[in-house]
């Protein structure tokens, strides 16, 4: 994410809405998270504040938090690392094709594409623009490029990128019943294509940054500034009401049973949310330091989770509730990560010294 530069003529509309109350709202939705995501009585507030600790400072007005620095200096990375410049920012594996797709900022808008297994660079495409977080979809690479206001579609065995236009600022992706949603981080919308066109758009919380499939029609959309999460219809593009998303959230991952798994970053935690009849937050798995990165494996019931200050990989449990199994060491500045299906092998990305890594399960 990057938060909105000062100079932006955006302003709040002073008439209540959606967006609104998601940031006028965030310090108080904040509280929720503190006292555990539950409960409503006093005594069981005291003790949950109290079992946390101390908690972070929230700033006024909300805004979006961004991935800690690593100094470096750290362990020896586990498994394999591969040298790619360019400085890697979102990752994501076709499981038809085997192959790895990697956005690269600063390499002429590079696009890379890899055999999983070896790691062997097939092809690089060019894009008009950076790229940002970027997902997999029918045998498509799906690639958000900020600057461009547009989504490239990028063929995973060969062929020209498809670009449709969508909101200011695309961030994040995903493809749900058929359709493609893109979350747009300054336009406070999520813009839904299919087949390369855009046919429709969906108003959401200040600044949607994650977004992610949760079946049956419906999307769940992280606002990293309002600080909340909520779910859109995608028959309806109509959003229900927002939920607190702790005290900076990030990303979100959803599982096959419709499980939603948060990164807060600023509060150190993953927030598990289920969606199932309705949008409800169900757990907090503390892990300090600044957890950034998500990547899910379904078949496994594994949430891999990068600790983008600590140049770390945490390994997380979803067998029942999430819970911390153990971390690896990383490269540098390990802003995004992704799971191969076929075997579990994740892939980490330094946006720091340009490495890729490989882990294997």
């Amino acid at each position: 994410m990057r938060p909105i530069p000062a100079s932006s003529d955006r302003r709040l509309p002073p008439t209540p809405s959606v967006r609104t109350r998601g940031v006028a709202s965030a310090a108080a939705l904040a509280l929720v998270a503190a006292i555990g995501l539950g409960g409503c009585g006093g005594d069981d507030r005291d003790e949950a504040a109290s079992a946390q600790g101390p908690q972070p400072s929230l700033v006024f007005p909300p805004t979006a938090y961004e991935p800690a620095t690593s100094k470096g200096g750290g362990p020896t990375p586990a498994g394999r690392v591969v040298k790619l410049g360019g400085r890697p920012e979102g990752l994501a594996v076709d499981p038809a094709s085997g192959l790895l797709g990697i956005a690269l900022r600063d390499r002429a808008h590079g696009f890379a594409i890899l055999d999983a297994s070896t790691l062997e660079v097939r092809r690089t495409v060019p894009l008009l623009a950076d790229p940002r977080h970027v997902a997999v979809a029918n045998g498509r690479f799906l690639v958000p490029m900020e600057d461009a206001n547009r989504l490239a579609e990028v063929p995973a065995r060969g062929g020209e990128p498809r670009l449709t236009k969508v909101g200011r600022e695309p961030h994040a992706v995903t493809a749900a019943g058929g359709r493609i949603v893109v979350a747009d981080e300054y336009a406070d919308s999520l813009s839904v294509l299919e087949d390369g066109r855009l046919v429709g758009t969906a108003v959401v919380d200040v600044q949607p940054g994650g977004v992610a499939d949760v079946g049956g029609g419906q999307v769940a959309v992280v606002s990293v500034r309002a600080n909340t999460i909520s779910l859109v219809d995608l028959s309806t593009l109509r959003s229900g009401p927002s939920q607190s998303a702790g005290y900076g959230p990030s990303h979100a991952v959803a599982g096959d049973d419709g499980r939603v798994f948060v990164a807060d970053t600023r509060g150190g935690a993953i927030l598990t949310y289920e969606t199932k009849p309705r949008l409800k937050a169900v757990a907090r798995l503390d892990l300090g330091g600044s957890p950034y990165g998500l990547a899910i494996d379904v078949e496994r019931r594994r949430l891999w989770v990068t600790d983008s200050g600590a140049d770390e990989l945490v390994e997380v449990s979803i067998d029942g509730e999430a819970r911390k199994v153990g971390t690896k060491p990383t490269v540098q500045q390990p802003n995004t990560v992704a799971v191969d299906p076929r075997n579990g092998a994740v892939f980490i990305a330094s946006n720091a010294t340009g490495e890729l890594q490989r882990v294997e399960p």
